[in-house]
């Protein structure tokens, strides 16, 4: 980082050297030296993220910029060979190092394996690069981890945990039941979760990955995790980015149950925001509830903390609680309605739960006091402060 950040002083007044030897007017040279570099900076940050990453990733990415620097160099050297020293010698020292970034471009998949592999403990058995993000599937045994950009997302082997915590209680809350709606959720687990209700007639599923659905709904591996609920004839899928979707929904759903990736950047935080809870209020019917997974309560409590005091902000009457889910930990969750929250008395649980019962959801609503934060902010879009909070209380586990 030190070597680029000196590399990247010294570009501006190498560039006013050069051209300053050709007799350049001052201003005339300061004009096309930051008219270039400011050009320059918006093309890469544009297709960087855009283009260039999705499709080639970010190994391949990082080595093709090399080679586009380099490519630079030796055409300077070429044409302006006679204002340089030992241009010869520059020349062989640039062309020995397009050949290098040239092979790391090649072997980048390589590469990314052998890192990834030496990140986790677990064999991967599946790598791929969506548009949106890194997708990894790891199997130790009988258990099988799904990985979104490095983070995990579940264990085969207590994922049932989860997803019962974070599906039933909204479900025995609300008034109706027959037409949900899953924000997040690309695994399928949650519809799955949902689907074992008969009042059930509709599940709209919003995922904004397209590939990630598409694996979930057609690996027979991952396909009997999720009970092949992509396949239910009660399920309809939408690819589509959740925060603009709730925007323009023109439809208003009896329960809707949101389990987007923990709030890791801007991106995922703008889904956590009093902005998009705002939005949630004409999406669910007056008698429904809506659930949000809130990270969790024992490792990051103002992140949770937040979550439930965003949602207050809109005016949504909360109940918060948690769970344990070994390969989390202590695990969070905020329900919310327009009207109160009301005892787990609406309707018969479905046969075969293995973890969740009304009385365990007693237990699950008492929060000790090593989970309990105070005086935090709520998250908007203009200062994203839950993203700070959770990048600050996980960074001292990540370490």
């Amino acid at each position: 980082i030190g070597l680029t950040g000196v590399l990247v002083g010294l570009e501006i007044p190498l560039l006013m050297r050069i051209l300053d030897q050709q007799k350049v007017k001052f201003k005339d040279l300061v004009s096309r030296v930051f008219t270039f570099d400011y050009i320059g900076a918006l093309l890469a940050s544009v297709i960087f993220p855009l283009i260039l990453v999705p499709q080639l990733g970010l190994i391949r990415t990082s080595f093709f910029f090399g080679m586009l620097n380099v490519a630079v160099a030796l055409l300077i050297l070429f044409r302006l060979e006679n204002g340089f020293r030992h241009h010869q010698g520059l020349k062989v020292a640039a062309l020995i190092s397009l050949v290098a970034l040239i092979v790391g471009f090649v072997m980048g998949d390589r590469i990314m394996k052998i890192s990834e592999e030496s990140a986790f403990d677990e064999k991967i058995i599946f790598a791929k690069s969506t548009k949106y993000q890194r997708v990894i599937i790891t199997r130790n045994g009988e258990d099988t981890r799904l990985y979104l950009n490095g983070n995990l997302q579940f264990s085969s082997m207590d994922e049932y945990r989860y997803h019962e915590a974070l599906v039933h209680p909204v479900m025995q809350m609300s008034a109706n039941i027959s037409n949900v709606l899953i924000l997040g959720g690309g695994d399928g687990l949650a519809a799955r979760e949902v689907l074992k209700y008969p009042q059930v007639k509709k599940v709209t599923l919003v995922d904004l990955d397209e590939e990630l659905t598409k694996m979930f709904a057609n690996s027979n591996m991952l396909k009997a995790i999720n009970q092949e609920s992509f396949h239910s004839p009660r399920l309809q899928l939408i690819n589509d980015d959740a925060f603009n979707w709730v925007k323009n929904c023109q439809l208003q759903y009896d329960c809707v149950i949101i389990d987007f990736p923990d709030p890791s950047g801007y991106t995922l935080g703008k889904l956590y925001t009093n902005r998009f809870y705002k939005s949630m209020r004409n999406v669910l019917k007056d008698d429904g509830y809506m659930v949000v997974q809130s990270t969790s309560p024992f490792f990051a409590p103002k992140s949770f903390w937040c979550v439930n005091k965003t949602m207050q902000s809109e005016g949504w009457i909360t109940q918060p609680y948690h769970c344990y889910v070994p390969s989390f930990g202590e695990w969070g969750f905020v329900v919310g309605g327009k009207q109160g929250t009301v005892p787990l008395t609406k309707r018969k649980l479905p046969q075969g739960l293995r973890f969740f019962d009304v009385k365990t959801f007693d237990t699950m609503r008492e929060f000790p006091s090593d989970m309990i934060a105070k005086n935090v902010e709520v998250n908007r879009l203009n200062n994203q402060a839950l993203v700070g909070y959770f990048e600050k209380e996980w960074r001292i586990y990540s370490n």
